[in-house]
């Protein structure tokens, strides 16, 4: 311990450099203390928008999802199909007050990854399986 403070007598009280270090930290330090309540603040909005929309996601959680327009509710499948499939264009979807319709070929190990993506989109109340599995899996 003793080393360390000699070292720091040092560094702070060298004829040469030791009076630009000695401004350098107190610059430093009223720096620091004049940013540090703008900070506080700061992080004390932060914390309050997240308790808010904290409370607003657990809210929403317990009120059942609105009616979403059927043309809505296609546009939100279609979009999740192009994400999940390799080709999303030979998937037919429907849309008819929550109930999504799919038809079309699909490879079985797209089928259950694309199943479970559609059931958890907004508005989705129920999902009428019509795809037919093909027999050959893609060569990967």
């Amino acid at each position: 311990m003793g080393i360390l403070a000699g070292i720091g007598t040092m560094f702070f009280f060298d004829p040469d450099d030791g009076r630009h270090r000695r401004a350098l930290v107190r610059d430093k330090l009223l720096h620091y203390s004049k940013k540090a309540p703008r900070m506080i603040q700061n992080a004390h909005i932060n914390i309050l928008n997240r308790l808010h929309g904290l409370v607003y996601d657990i809210a929403r959680s317990f009120q059942p999802e609105p009616g979403v327009a059927d043309d809505v509710l296609e546009g939100r499948v279609l979009s999740k199909v192009g994400h999940v499939m390799e080709k999303p264009g030979v998937i037919e979807v429907k849309a008819r007050n929550g109930v999504i319709s799919l038809s079309g070929p699909v490879y079985p190990e797209e089928s259950e990854k694309l199943l479970t993506t559609i059931a958890i989109i907004p508005g989705v109340q129920k999902i009428e399986n019509h795809l037919k599995k093909r027999q050959v899996s893609r060569g990967r």
